[in-house]
């Protein structure tokens, strides 16, 4: 979907470069009709332009919202099996009471806000 809009956005810019020689060529030939149908034109054209973008800014979202819900529930399913020990080394930057963590879901829930919170540009994958 997000790569049909951007395309869109693409051939939207293809014409407005074509229609701005349409409109000098108007203004040049002095042809009222002509230009006046080149500015009826343009407003077709800017509102192409504005809901492609629109409708490429709500896609970006809603992909977001569905990777931070899908990224949520895959920790939260491996993390919390059933008989999963629940004694786990936590590394040292992250807070803990005397060295041991006394709290694992406290863990799980700052290693899934690090995927969860910051926004993943598409293609990027982190290897650890």
């Amino acid at each position: 979907m997000l790569g049909v809009l951007g395309i869109g956005q693409i051939a939207v810019q293809l014409l407005l470069n074509l229609w701005s020689g349409a409109i000098f060529d108007a203004i040049e030939q002095r042809d009222v009709a002509v230009m006046l149908r080149q500015v009826a034109v343009f407003a077709g054209l800017a509102l192409a332009f504005l809901a492609l973008s629109a409708y490429h800014v709500y896609g970006k979202m809603r992909l977001q919202v569905a990777w931070r819900a899908w990224i949520t529930d895959r920790l939260l399913a491996d993390w919390l099996v059933p008989g999963r020990p629940r004694t786990l080394r936590v590394p040292a930057c992250l807070p803990c009471n005397n060295g041991a963590s006394k709290d694992d879901e406290y863990f799980a829930l700052v290693m899934s806000r690090k995927y969860r919170d910051r926004p993943q540009p598409l293609g990027a994958v982190e290897v650890t």
